[in-house]
């Protein structure tokens, strides 16, 4: 057992060793940690999502043979609030 403090008290660890619970309180926190383990090893990697959109995008784009020029992004422009622009100045 630790020392005890008056300002903080025992640790939570001589808690459980009191109340007998300290065998099954790491049973049960070693399972957690391995289904949580278990759940991050079987989920999709994600984060790269936009880079893998794009990489599959540029690969239909050249699959298809789809050619692109500057008429076809002529109206393209970002509308939303606060991003008017005015060029005629």
């Amino acid at each position: 057992m630790t020392k005890y403090n008056p300002s903080i008290g025992f640790s939570f660890d001589d808690f459980l060793v009191e109340e007998n619970l300290l065998t099954e309180a790491k049973a049960a926190a070693s399972e957690r940690i391995t289904n949580w383990q278990q759940t991050k090893a079987t989920e999709p990697p994600h984060g790269n999502g936009f880079w893998n959109g794009l990489q599959e995008l540029r690969a239909t784009i050249e699959r298809e043979g789809i050619i692109f020029d500057d008429d076809d992004f002529a109206d393209l422009r970002d509308r939303a609030s606060g991003r008017e622009v005015n060029l005629q100045a």
